[in-house]
């Protein structure tokens, strides 16, 4: 019975260990503030808004339907860099110019970054990519570390 039990263990660890780590990261991303964290989580929101296998392959992670923890590596890493790219090319929300009246005074529009804003983006990239790393790097050790 030890060794059924042993071999079932075994068998499910890769299955379990998939969808615990996707669980923990995005709680990880979408549970906490910060500049580098809201990046992450409006890129998340943008990557899955290109459908296909941009929602199919995160969908079937969590379902349980593809339990591959490199296939889980490739599409969280794939959203960090998804992120930095959007931080470049998509407009961005910012505060409108105050008004007199109070009714508008939290009003945001969009706007492109400009090439003066390259310099702050590309550090911030840097601390998203860095965050990713944090973020996935000790839990992807923890889960897999037995193997």
């Amino acid at each position: 019975m030890k060794d059924v039990l042993n071999k079932w263990w075994w068998e499910r660890k890769g299955l379990a260990a998939t969808i615990n780590i996707m669980s923990i990261a995005l709680y990880d991303v979408f549970g906490a503030d910060g500049e580098c964290l809201t990046v992450f989580q409006d890129g998340c929101f943008k990557y899955f808004e290109r459908g296909g296998e941009s929602v199919r392959g995160p969908v079937s992670l969590l379902s349980g339907i593809a339990p591959s923890t490199s296939l889980l590596a490739y599409h969280f890493f794939y959203v960090a860099f998804y992120s930095i790219w959007a931080l470049f090319v998509h407009p961005r929300r910012i505060h409108a110019p105050l008004r007199t009246d109070e009714k508008h005074s939290d009003m945001y529009i969009a706007q492109m970054p400009s090439i003066l804003d390259f310099p702050r983006l590309f550090w911030l990239s840097c601390r998203v990519l860095w965050t990713a790393c944090v973020i996935f790097g000790p839990l992807l050790w923890t889960e897999i570390r037995w193997w």
